[in-house]
């Protein structure tokens, strides 16, 4: 099986591909530009080249908070969910907060799923310490979107 994991927001695009326990591919993308139909248009077309070029037979998608999602956001989730039907993929989403709320701490739980996250696939310790450094978070997408494509190929 070979899964495609997307974390997404109005502004940074996360994608992992999984086939079976191995991470193949795993990409972060930022749109900067204001919010217009071209934006979306730019979204889709990075994740249809994933589905393209790994033949991908599952997508995880991972959801934001529900106070962090903004109706842009929505719009988004709601294009790629017609997406997949449309080309009969199975889709699954997961909410962000639950695979967090498997961390014992109290604080720094995005950092301990990347943690987690890293010592499964020790490719994407170069992008954990460059998350270390940065003052705002912009490659834990990468991460989340990891993180949900494990949880549907552990599923299957």
């Amino acid at each position: 099986m070979t899964v495609l994991g997307i974390s997404t927001s109005s502004r940074v695009l996360g994608l992992a591909v999984l086939k079976g326990e191995d991470l193949h591919d795993y990409r972060i993308r930022q749109f900067q530009e204001r919010w217009s139909p071209v934006k979306i248009v730019r979204l889709l077309s990075s994740i249809q080249s994933f589905l393209q070029q790994y033949s991908i037979t599952s997508v995880a998608l991972a959801i934001p908070y529900e106070y962090r999602t903004s109706k842009e956001s929505t719009a988004l989730l709601s294009k790629i969910t017609s997406y997949c039907k449309k080309k009969n993929l199975t889709l699954t989403t997961y909410r962000v907060s639950p695979f967090y709320e498997v961390c014992k701490t109290p604080k720094g739980k995005k950092k301990a799923v990347m943690r987690q996250m890293t010592l499964q696939y020790p490719e994407l310790k170069v992008l954990y310490r460059k998350e270390l450094r940065n003052s705002r978070p912009y490659y834990c997408k990468v991460f989340e979107a990891v993180a949900v494509a494990k949880l549907v190929s552990n599923q299957s």
